[in-house]
């Protein structure tokens, strides 16, 4: 009967998790056709909590059907939220780049949309799109603070975009301001790439540690604890 229960509960989750995620601003166009079939990294999870509902199932009854079908949810929960904050571009070391490029174009003497729409032809992928994009609003008249409230826009850039719009009210110095923006993207990204090379050495340490606490604990604390117990119990 548990074992029934269980297979209607994965069945269930499987169809939930099968549903259509969140929508994506961006697409970019496959040369080839899509494959058929199920893909794995769709239903390899969906196999991987049923056969876990299961055994849990089997193995502790109700209690660890609840449980696993907890933790399957809290799972489902984190991975739709995470979905939905990948709709923004991610930060790439190209960004402080693409900055700089409009800073240079204009301290030459360019205007704002027509350096955008020159940077957004040597860029690739989705950040040349949206740069376009934003350059086509601003030339034809678009206020810049909608230009520049585009969701996929990164957080650099839409903070790029809040600054330049406030300068467009206040007269303040576009250039400096952009080298400022590119400057302060390149320490974070400096800093970020040091903390992932330093989370990176506890990472590698971690399994050595695992490695060699249970021996420590079998050659070192239990014989000890033993010792201490077996005086305790004789005197």
């Amino acid at each position: 009967m548990l074992l029934m229960v269980a297979a209607v509960c994965a069945a269930a989750g499987a169809w939930t998790l099968s549903g259509p995620g969140p929508a994506r601003r961006l697409r970019v166009p496959s040369p080839t056709p899509p494959r058929r079939g199920l893909p794995l990294r769709r239903w390899g999870p969906v196999a991987a909590g049923a056969f876990v509902l299961v055994a849990a199932t089997a193995s502790f009854g109700v209690v660890g059907a609840l449980l696993a079908a907890g933790a399957g949810a809290a799972l489902w929960i984190r991975a739709r939220r995470a979905a939905a904050r990948s709709e923004r571009l991610p930060v790439t070391s190209d960004l402080p780049v693409v900055i700089g490029l409009i800073a240079a174009g204009v301290r030459a003497g360019a205007t704002v949309p027509a350096c955008l729409t020159a940077v957004s032809r040597a860029t690739r992928g989705g950040l040349g799109e949206e740069l376009s994009a934003v350059a086509e609003q601003l030339r034809l008249g678009a206020e810049p603070a909608e230009a520049w409230r585009r969701p996929a826009l990164p957080e650099p850039l839409a903070s790029v975009g809040r600054d330049l719009t406030r300068a467009a009210d206040t007269g303040a110095p576009v250039a400096e301001l952009l080298d400022r923006h590119a400057a302060d993207l390149r320490r974070a990204l400096r800093a970020r790439s040091t903390a992932r090379v330093e989370r990176l050495g506890v990472l590698i340490v971690a399994p050595l540690g695992l490695c060699f606490l249970p021996a420590f604990v079998l050659l070192g604390i239990v014989p000890m604890a033993a010792e201490l117990l077996s005086r305790a119990l004789g005197g």
